[in-house]
């Protein structure tokens, strides 16, 4: 046994995850990694094994098939000893009996915990939102509903510009059924989570080119129904697009709200510090539920990526065995491609708060922009021509300064800037 396996003393329970996606599978092989052979038992409110989240979309456009987005070969759960919970949803942690309840009934006692229940999507708050042709893709069950919906689909309004929608956007061009898409964005630029000013722009007028209309300020205010199924929106300016899907992105919330009274405190995610545990002894959180240090320094964030909950699963899982292992912070790193054009965003993407952005456009559609602060790269955006992203994402990590002026790192070889 590792040393920190088990309780130290009684019977010994083992060690409990929640949630079977990035954070969790990462988890489990750290801790088999780690020589631990306690007991371990994954829950799961879905019916699958792990599978690639960021595939959904893929899958919905037809480029993966199913049998691609399986994260691990069929016999993982045995070859690691991991008695899997397939359909069983934590509903309340008793802290103080060390248990997780179990919905519908049971528990599950641990020695140490792991809470990696992910995130949900912000439902849309309007009438007609639980009509047939609603929908929201996080899930494989959501990507088969989406595609079960689509031969009675011509036309699809996309509420939200966001990742989430601009990728089932890019998706949806690939079916031929398929005719228009609307994106309906209360913000005033699309992917304004990560762009802003000129590379919002840019990607905006890139998605009407290739036939999206583009609603940026407005927001739909009901969802109109025939016979219990989608048959348009009313916006906020009173005009009612007709269509057969309206496919939601609102941005995700941490799965937390299971954890009242279990003395683990929360802020927006579950609050964690640099080894992943929480403020009750003996838990962890990791992935898209935990609120991380931020590696800036900036207080603490929800990293919602797959690589970080990657890293953040496998720092848990390491400390559950009684390896001391540090996750150096939370950077968020969004990388997609939409009609061809890929676009990389990193770090802090906008200037402010001590921090200036310098831009460079060299062609129609090709653009980098370097954040700077204190005269270090603290974040980036790559539009087009995007083969600088590790040099660049090596300077938000090691911390130094560039070495040259700013122009000029912008329009050469990157790689020739980095001051040691």
């Amino acid at each position: 046994m590792s040393a920190g396996c088990g309780n130290g003393g009684g019977k010994a329970s083992g060690h409990v995850i929640i949630g079977n996606c990035a954070a969790g599978i990462a988890a489990a092989e750290a801790i088999r990694e780690a020589g631990c052979q306690e007991p371990l038992s994954i829950i799961t409110d879905e019916e699958h094994p792990a599978y690639g989240r960021p595939l959904t979309s893929y899958v919905l456009g037809g480029r993966v098939s199913r049998d691609q987005i399986w994260l691990r070969p069929p016999d993982f759960y045995g070859r690691l000893a991991i008695d899997i919970l397939f359909g069983q949803r934590a509903a309340a942690v008793d802290s103080k009996e060390k248990s997780v309840v179990i919905e519908g009934g049971g528990k599950l006692r641990y020695d140490r915990l792991l809470i990696a229940s992910g995130g949900s999507p912000r439902k849309l708050p309007v009438p007609g939102a639980d009509l047939a042709g609603v929908f929201y893709l996080r899930t494989v069950a959501d990507s088969d509903a989406i595609i079960g919906h689509l031969p009675r689909t011509r036309r699809v309004v996309l509420c939200g510009g966001g990742l989430v929608t601009a990728k089932a956007m890019d998706a949806l061009r690939h079916v031929d059924t398929v005719e228009s898409m609307s994106m309906v964005e209360i913000m005033p630029a699309v992917l304004s989570q990560v762009l802003d000013g000129e590379p919002a722009a840019i990607m905006e007028q890139h998605f009407r080119e290739n036939g999206v209309d583009v609603r940026t300020e407005t927001s739909i205010e009901e969802v109109l129904g025939r016979e219990g199924r989608v048959a348009g929106v009313r916006l906020s300016s009173g005009e009612v697009l007709d269509c057969e899907m309206v496919i939601v992105g609102m941005g995700v919330i941490p799965n937390t709200g299971f954890l009242a009274g279990s003395g683990i405190k929360t802020d927006f995610g579950i609050l964690v510090d640099s080894c992943q545990r929480t403020s009750v002894q003996d838990v962890f959180s990791a992935g898209d539920v935990a609120q991380v240090p931020d590696f800036f320094g900036d207080g603490s964030r929800v990293c919602a990526i797959w690589p970080a909950a990657c890293q953040q699963g496998r720092v848990a899982g390491l400390n559950m065995a009684g390896r001391e292992a540090v996750y150096r912070g939370g950077v968020g790193m969004n990388s997609a491609e939409f009609f061809g054009l890929p676009v990389i965003a990193a770090g802090m993407t906008k200037p402010g708060e001590g921090r200036e952005a310098f831009d460079y456009r060299s062609g129609e559609k090709q653009f980098r922009r370097i954040v700077l602060k204190d005269g270090v790269v603290v974040g980036y955006v790559l539009l087009g021509e995007v083969s600088c992203t590790g040099v660049l994402t090596a300077m938000i990590y090691s911390r130094r300064k560039l070495n040259g002026t700013v122009r000029d790192v912008l329009a050469a070889d990157l790689s020739n800037f980095i001051r040691s």
